[in-house]
């Protein structure tokens, strides 16, 4: 009895590339026959992962094959064991593009924000301190409240017991801080205000500057109990003296 493993999906990729071949035809029905006995773990390898926008592409296996939805999850899982969180990111996107009603969708979504997170992280974010507490929820909910008080639209995501992608838009009315940062939030620009479970946080924020330059993202670990509210503004420091050098700063 024929076994499908790695090596032979990879040799079944390498003839998808032939696709006016009089083989594709029979290699597609021979390939779906032992795809759905393989073990999907046994296959799930950096080779083929790499390798499954081919496979996808050339239709050797259908999109609805179970199967096949399956290897993109541990693919990206892969990547992930093996610090390649952009890969981990777009595998992960590729899935939620294509099967966005899959019952695997919320633990797809959950594994895009850690991944997210870690590679911003990884290529060099900025710290970022926890937010200040300033009250107690009157319902015990915890609540994070976060003002974009810079020119550039901001993009946050939490990694956690609730995960998250958000955005908060640029401040028309606000600008570059120069030198040194204020002691207290300006208090203008727009507001963001979240609902989380409380527990432990990955955080990572970036920047889409309206003038295009580069601003640096933050990255940081969070720790928000329950019946607490929390509150934070960003805005952007340019200091001359570092140009281009640009930073981000969280104040109360």
């Amino acid at each position: 009895m024929k076994i499908l493993n790695y090596h032979s999906l990879l040799n079944y990729a390498k003839l998808a590339v032939y696709d006016n071949s009089a083989l594709l035809e029979p290699t597609r029905e021979n390939l779906r026959h032992l795809f759905q006995k393989a073990k999907i773990d046994s296959l799930a390898t950096l080779n083929v992962c790499d390798r499954l926008g081919v496979i996808a592409s050339s239709k050797l296996l259908p999109k609805s094959d179970d199967n096949l939805q399956l290897l993109y999850v541990k693919g990206g899982k892969v990547y992930e064991e093996n610090k390649s969180y952009d890969r981990a990111n777009f595998i992960y996107e590729e899935f939620l593009k294509e099967y966005p009603k899959h019952p695997l969708t919320e633990k797809v979504k959950q594994s895009l924000a850690r991944t997210t997170v870690a590679d911003i992280r990884g290529r060099g974010a900025r710290h970022i301190e926890s937010p200040r507490r300033t009250g107690t929820t009157a319902d015990g909910s915890t609540v994070i409240e976060i003002q974009n008080t810079s020119p550039a639209k901001m993009r946050i995501i939490f990694s956690g017991p609730t995960y998250k992608f958000e955005e908060i838009e640029t401040c028309r009315d606000c600008v570059k801080v120069v030198n040194k940062p204020p002691k207290l939030c300006p208090q203008k620009g727009p507001v963001g205000r979240y609902a989380l479970e409380p527990g432990q946080y990955d955080v990572a924020v970036k920047f889409t500057a309206d003038d295009g330059n580069p601003v640096n993202p933050w990255a940081g670990n969070w720790s928000l109990e329950a019946g607490a509210e929390y509150k934070s503004c960003f805005f952007i420091i340019e200091n001359p003296v570092d140009e281009p050098k640009k930073e981000e700063k969280n104040t109360p």
